[in-house]
């Protein structure tokens, strides 16, 4: 089921910062994938050398430009509090998350009812 809005902004701009990053991450591998196929190669060596340069110098920028989209766009969604996974929750009011409360057993990991003094399972102290 979608969003009848469409997707979040905040969600495009996490999208964006993640291309970027892919993009910077390729510009960045391609630079040793270039020196390894033209390794013992000398033609062209100082043009070569400059567009693998700028591939690396490039694709670092990309990678930390991308990262920081993607942390500033995560930041904004988290200060809003909404949960943008499936786009369709919107947070309702606190009753609607009560429920029961389980406690994990220390000893044999079961789940006990809260006000339980002993597990149920192995019988040891909560």
């Amino acid at each position: 089921m979608s969003n009848p809005n469409g997707p979040h902004p905040a969600q495009i701009v996490k999208h964006i910062g993640t291309g970027l990053a892919i993009l910077g991450v390729l510009l960045f591998l391609s630079t040793f994938i270039s020196a390894a196929l033209n390794f013992g190669n000398f033609d062209n060596f100082d043009e070569r050398g400059r567009s693998m340069a700028l591939r690396a110098v490039f694709g670092f920028i990309f990678m930390i430009a991308g990262g920081a989209v993607h942390g500033v766009a995560s930041s904004q969604e988290r200060s809003k509090g909404d949960n943008f996974n499936d786009g369709n929750w919107s947070p309702g009011s606190d009753s609607e998350l009560a429920g029961p409360i389980n406690i994990r057993c220390p000893s044999c990991r079961a789940l006990n009812d809260e006000a339980a003094k002993y597990c149920d399972q192995c019988g040891k102290n909560l």
